[in-house]
């Protein structure tokens, strides 16, 4: 999901006791910064500030002073849903976000070769219009034996 952009200015609704309440949900350690209340269902944490919800490290990160730029995410580089800690937090777009993930997605991109063994790289890899790619000698082979198929005047079928 695609948030618009968020700066300070943003969150000058905030009143002061809203600051430290924020921050006292938030458990400081030499390395990331824990959230300690219940998180969303897909792992991140939330904070509720004039009967709106906010995640919490997109709070964190203005908080201390950083803009997220409209269309991007951010990114948290030490996997941690929960961490707060704004230097372990990157802007990314979705699709950045998306590929340094370890989903289906990610791995996919990461393959070298097709399922048939084929390398993935150069002429062989070619690129679809809605950014998957394909192997050239696999489709190369498929159309062939669509076309021997459909010819039954050769004999091979």
């Amino acid at each position: 999901m695609l948030y618009p952009s968020l700066r300070i200015e943003d969150l000058s609704n905030w009143k002061e006791g809203d600051i430290v309440r924020f921050w006292s949900r938030v458990e400081k350690t030499n390395s990331c910064w824990s959230w300690l209340l219940k998180g969303t269902r897909s792992g991140y944490g939330v904070f509720k500030v004039n009967s709106k919800n906010i995640q919490a490290h997109r709070a964190s990160y203005v908080l201390m002073g950083n803009t997220i730029l409209r269309n991007k995410v951010l990114d948290h580089i030490c996997k941690n849903k929960l961490c707060v800690n704004p230097n372990h937090l990157r802007l990314v777009t979705q699709r950045e976000n998306i590929l340094c993930g370890d989903g289906l997605a990610a791995r996919y991109a990461q393959r070298d070769r097709c399922g048939k063994g084929h390398i993935l790289s150069n002429y062989n890899l070619i690129i679809r219009p809605d950014r998957g790619r394909r192997c050239r000698t696999c489709k190369n082979i498929s159309g062939l034996e669509r076309y021997y198929r459909l010819n039954s005047q050769n004999p091979n079928y």
